[in-house]
């Protein structure tokens, strides 16, 4: 009787090891599975790095896509500017992107008449002119330039948003910006072939352009702006006062603007002069 029951006992152990081993057997062989591992780590791998092509083909594509709608724009625009108050809402992005390029190239016409000064002004045996136009001297007077081209814009685009939102239809900043912009798109033309003409060694036909360019941009199409905004509607006062209004305002923040960066601009250019001046 007593061996009956030992026998039983040991049969019972022997059947729940086997299920434990049963039941735990398939686990130990997916969690130890060396092919699986390297796989599921591969997989891991490689998809940061075919998302990063993914997202610079969409970048490239991207900008293909809006250098040709602007290109596009820049061809319509060219002939008839004026066509741009009717589609002010939509060329916004365009407009920035003219503001942009006439601003750059304002930079590097101004890079280059400081290229071709300083080698007039130096003596070549000395290597000074080598010292103030090598190519760490670009991306200074490239940065400065742009950055004053792009100030004096906006000095005109807060002057006539001002005017026009206190006595004119009140156009939205975006809408002004489209507009403004448009109608710098035949200066750029006139910046390449001013650009083209200094490189070229005819530097007062050139300056003689750019200094057109300036008075087109800072105070004959402003008006023209502001003046067609007016004449659609005027609320508070005439479209004269008005002009005159915008022209004291711009005035006054271009005083401004001339005290504060124009002084630094000076002061750095005498800097430039006494470096030259311990030379001889």
């Amino acid at each position: 009787m007593w061996k009956s029951a030992r026998i039983g006992e040991v049969l019972r152990k022997m059947r729940s090891k086997s299920i434990r081993y049963c039941r735990s057997a398939p686990e130990q062989k997916i969690n130890s599975n060396p092919a699986l591992e390297e796989t599921a780590a591969a997989i891991e791998t490689a998809q940061p790095s075919q998302a990063q092509p993914i997202q610079q083909n969409k970048h490239v594509e991207t900008v293909k896509n809006t250098s040709k709608l602007y290109w596009d724009y820049f061809k319509q625009y060219i002939k008839k500017p004026s066509q741009i108050f009717a589609n002010q809402q939509q060329e916004s992005l365009n407009g920035t992107i003219s503001v942009i390029i006439f601003a750059a190239l304002i930079a590097i016409i101004f890079f280059n008449l400081a290229n071709t000064i300083s080698k007039i002004v130096s003596d070549a045996s000395y290597g000074i002119s080598d010292m103030l136009v090598g190519g760490t001297m670009f991306f200074p007077v490239f940065t400065k330039a742009f950055f004053l081209t792009i100030l004096s814009l906006a000095i005109v685009t807060i002057s006539i948003y001002t005017i026009n939102k206190l006595f004119g239809s009140g156009n939205s900043n975006k809408e002004i910006i489209a507009v403004y912009g448009t109608m710098l798109t035949p200066l750029i033309i006139l910046e390449v072939v001013a650009l083209l003409l200094i490189l070229l060694d005819s530097f007062f036909v050139g300056i003689f352009i750019l200094s057109i360019i300036f008075t087109l941009s800072l105070s004959i199409i402003p008006y023209y702006i502001l003046s067609t905004y007016l004449s659609k509607k005027t609320t508070r006062l005439d479209s004269f006062y008005g002009i005159g209004a915008y022209y004291v305002m711009s005035s006054l923040l271009f005083f401004i603007y001339s005290i504060i960066f124009l002084t630094q601009l000076f002061k750095g250019l005498i800097g430039v002069i006494e470096d030259i001046t311990r030379f001889f």
